[in-house]
This record gives structure tokens, sequence and C-alpha cells, in this order.
């Protein structure tokens, strides 16, 4: 079993074909989303890139979960995170949320 049918299994996605998982893997590689930022692949202006020659203006920067704490002080992390305490992170609300929570549960990122 691959890497990323094992993440389909503990997701609880099943039947999904192999062809369609490879699309999705290729699409969602680092250089493939830094070029689509880099393109305006996705036409937003919360996506698109500020200034192409300052590497920090790119969401898509590393390729590295947490990479935030490079560039935000402690104190910026805890304003953000009483933020998202008091009124709630709209990501939450999403269906695939539960499985994002048993990820880092399990991982213990939580």
């Amino acid at each position: 079993m691959t890497g990323s049918n094992k993440i389909l299994k503990f997701i609880d996605i099943k039947n999904i074909e192999n062809n369609l998982l490879q699309v999705a893997i290729e699409f969602s590689k680092f250089d493939n989303m830094r070029k689509m930022e880099t393109d305006d692949y996705f036409k937003s202006w919360r996506l698109r890139v500020k200034d192409k020659n300052v590497n920090y203006s790119y969401k898509v920067r590393k390729g590295k979960v947490g990479r935030y704490m490079d560039y935000l002080s402690e104190r910026d992390i805890d304003y953000v995170n009483n933020l998202i305490n008091k009124i709630g992170c709209r990501f939450e609300t999403h269906p695939y949320y539960k499985h994002i929570r048993l990820f880092k549960n399990h991982y213990g990122l939580l």
C-alpha cells in the first residue's frame, strides 16, 4: 500500500481511481503550486504573488508545514490563536475538518 493510499484509508476516502489520485498528487506538488501562484492560475488577489522577486511574498515558500513561525513573532502568533479561539475558524465547518483533527490527534499535533 502506498503512502497516499494509507492516508486515504486513514481519512476514510474509498474507491478513488488511481489516475485521479495521480492527477491530484501532481497538481499539489510544491513546484506546481509555486508555478500556479507565479502564473496567477487561480485569478484571485488573495493567492496572487505581490512581488515575484521577494520570496516571502509567496504563499508557497519552502514546502514545509509551520514555517509561519519563521515570519511571525510569538506575540503575533498568540494574537492569531486568541482571535481564532474567540471567533472560531471557518475551516472547522468543512466536512473534512474532522479528518484533519483525527490526523493531527493521531500524530500528536494537537
